[in-house]
């Protein structure tokens, strides 16, 4: 019972961390598009001041620029060639990948528990053993789906179910372990991103800060 809890609060955090790094991810799209946006308008509204000394004729141009940097925080490398100025390089995993894996076994974890429950109230099982069956992420589905008293309409939704929760986790371990190249802004801490962990007969989601 304590290792289901553990799962189902594992589940609950990797959601949670999910929702936060796609809020972030929306929210650097954002700036860039606004950026690319409003560069014409930056242009057109850039003043230089020209100063003038008579004696030594010397013009001095200052351009006034945003307080705010409207560079990306991060770049896709070209291969064979160094950062830009004001940019290293660093590593991060594949993280639209591994959000959209949380984001479906989370989504048919969450509707297998339901289905259980729904299950449990129409044939009358005061012990909730469907509930049960559905706290157990991906092999949950599949065994209810298994019980001779679910109906064929009602087996194919839990194998249904049952899939989504083995791809979303098949995503979430391949977005997890696989790393990629980035060029990162330099005033960008390097990002926290989740490594996963396993080992003989465990695993797990370590994150730094």
């Amino acid at each position: 019972m304590r290792q289901i809890l553990g799962i189902s609060l594992s589940l609950f955090a990797l959601t949670i961390a999910a929702d936060a790094f796609a809020d972030e991810d929306e929210a650097t799209t954002g700036d860039e598009d606004a950026a690319e946006q409003e560069a014409p308008r930056k242009q057109k509204r850039k003043r230089r001041v020209v100063e003038e000394d008579d004696e030594a004729d010397e013009v001095v141009v200052v351009e006034r620029r945003g307080r705010r940097d409207r560079r990306p925080k991060r770049l896709p490398p070209t291969p064979g060639e160094r950062p830009p100025e004001g940019y290293v390089e660093s590593e991060s995993n594949l993280r639209g990948v591994w959000i959209g894996g949380v984001s479906m076994l989370s989504a048919g974890y969450f509707v297998s528990i339901l289905g259980g429950g729904i299950a449990d109230a129409v044939e009358d099982h005061e012990d909730g053993k469907y509930l049960w069956y559905g706290l157990i992420p991906v092999a949950g589905p599949f065994v209810i789906a298994g019980h001779k008293e679910i109906e064929s309409g009602g087996k194919a939704v839990f194998i249904l179910l049952g899939a989504v929760e083995a791809a979303g986790l098949g995503m979430t371990i391949g977005g997890l372990a696989t790393k990629k190249k980035v060029w990162l802004r330099d005033d960008v801490a390097e990002p926290w991103d989740p490594e996963l962990r396993l080992g003989v007969g465990s695993a797990g989601v370590r994150m730094a800060f």
